[in-house]
């Protein structure tokens, strides 16, 4: 419930910012406000919750059962494997860690959306609808280097490459899906129109028709890969998850995407978009139409850097609906309910096939500074209690 409420809440002061935003001098900066009030909100949602959301039961464990001497074969990556061991020895409680790492995580992100946004808390509804809970409350690793990668978004724009080619080497070392990040430093550049063109249809035709061809693509290339990540597609491929992922990205869905890649890429054509929103959708819009559930481990870095989806937001953009104004309108429709369906098939998909439940807006929300729940498993209220930080 204190889900549904919040993105209420947010909905709302989106809505008021949209209408007020440009017309009102003094609510730019309420809008600081809002956005630093919303943010605090949700870093300390996730930073402070008890066994809620994804992943935590690979987490807890890996944590409680830590070994300094670092093993490739059955560790995580280094840059994660090292955060735990030193935070198993300094306060020997894994949720100390977690807000740390949510803190660290969330200051990072929201700050990026903040930057990069025209309307930073209609970004925010975006993100808490669509991210927050495969995110912020699910993958720790994954979400490190997200907030790695963000920072080091400014030698893309310095045009440093081996600056922002160490910042994705630091990001591997604690989730390897970061190394697709160093495709991003290339995406401030405009694509010819017919590259763009290939790239829609090839997408549209490889939906329809060359699943079975990604798949056998990931087959011969992820022995390659970086040894965490290959591991991962080497399991997902030997599960029916994928086909479930087809499922879950056919019929409706399919073509509510379709309309809205073609507006966009027919609005690029009119009028040339920030090139790394654009070049960022692309490469979602491939993504999804393969049909390949893995590959979507990449989604969240192209979503959030440097105007990506959630910062640079096209529906307000009136220069892009000159002349074809009414186009705005089906698009608003169709993003929404894209949005809206998405969001359901997604719930009763990890239901389905016994995902965590990281869309599952009906989970209740449980507190560190909860009774303890399990024998020896002590919570970071009572650490507190017991005057931790004072040893």
């Amino acid at each position: 419930m204190i889900y549904i409420i919040f993105i209420v809440i947010l909905f709302i002061f989106s809505l008021v910012e949209i209408i007020e935003f440009g017309n009102n001098i003094l609510y730019k900066k309420d809008d600081k406000i809002f956005f630093i009030l919303f943010s605090f909100f949700m870093i300390s949602l996730s930073a402070l919750r008890y066994k809620t959301g994804g992943d935590w039961y690979h987490y807890i464990p890996y944590f409680d059962n830590i070994k300094k001497t670092y093993n490739p074969l059955f560790d995580m990556e280094y840059g994660y494997f090292l955060l735990n061991v030193i935070f198993k020895h300094t306060f020997n409680n894994y949720f100390i860690m977690q807000f740390f790492l949510e803190l660290f995580c969330g200051i990072c992100v929201y700050h990026h959306i903040y930057k990069y946004s025209t309307h930073p808390v209609f970004s925010l509804f975006l993100y808490f609808f669509w991210m927050y809970f495969s995110l912020d409350m699910a993958l720790n690793r994954q979400y490190l280097a997200v907030a790695i990668v963000l920072c080091g978004y400014k030698y893309i724009q310095k045009k440093k490459f081996f600056s922002y080619l160490l910042i994705i080497i630091i990001a591997m070392q604690f989730h390897s899906s970061a190394f697709a990040c160093i495709v991003i430093y290339f995406f401030n550049k405009q694509l010819p129109t017919y590259l763009v063109c290939l790239v829609f249809l090839f997408s549209v035709c490889i939906g329809f028709w060359g699943h079975e061809i990604t798949l056998s693509a990931l087959k011969l290339v992820y022995p390659f890969m970086p040894l965490r990540f290959s591991s991962m597609i080497d399991l997902y491929l030997k599960s029916s998850i994928h086909t479930g992922v087809i499922e879950a990205n056919t019929g409706l869905g399919v073509i509510m995407i379709l309309l809205i890649a073609g507006i966009i890429v027919f609005l690029n054509s009119r009028k040339k978009m920030n090139p790394m929103f654009f070049n960022s959708f692309l490469v979602l819009f491939l993504v999804n139409r393969s049909g390949v559930g893995i590959l979507g481990r990449f989604n969240c870095y192209f979503y959030l850097i440097g105007g990506g989806l959630f910062s640079y937001n096209i529906l307000l953009d009136n220069d892009f609906f000159k002349k074809i104004f009414s186009i705005k309108y089906i698009y608003f429709v169709l993003v929404l309910s894209y949005f809206v369906f998405t969001f359901y098939k997604g719930t009763l998909f990890v239901r389905h096939y016994n995902w965590p439940p990281m869309w599952d807006l009906f989970v209740p929300y449980h507190i560190v500074f909860s009774s303890v729940d399990e024998p020896g498993r002590e919570t970071l209220g009572l650490l507190l209690t017991r005057g931790v930080f004072n040893r």
